[in-house]
């Protein structure tokens, strides 16, 4: 049996879109949101939800959704009552050395 775009009904959900291949508003709001943040620098303060869903043309709530997932994969950050362009996450290696054996690697 055939399914649209080659998903199993009940299989996860791929890229955010859905199988049946609409994209919700709040996907494209991040997707645009997300390039704003591309163009601003570390720190800088985005536009209000207020400012953001005028511009848009849709629901403050279509925003806070859109900003919550871009929190969550450490895009921004939320500073008191506003939210900046978060700076690069710092990359720790993962090591599974006993103490021994990381105290001779520093000598």
């Amino acid at each position: 049996m055939d399914y649209p775009n080659d998903q199993a009904p009940g299989a996860p959900v791929r890229s955010g879109i859905p199988e049946h291949g609409r994209i919700p508003k709040y996907y494209a709001v991040k997707a645009r949101i997300d390039r704003l943040v591309g163009e601003l620098g570390e720190g800088t303060p985005i536009p209000t939800e207020r400012d953001l869903s005028e511009e848009y043309g849709v629901a403050r709530e279509t925003v806070r959704q859109a900003l919550r997932e871009l929190v969550l994969e450490g895009k921004l950050r939320r500073r008191g009552r506003g939210t900046v362009v978060a700076g690069p996450k710092l990359e720790q290696p993962l090591s599974l050395a006993s103490y021994t054996e990381g105290v001779r690697r520093q000598g």
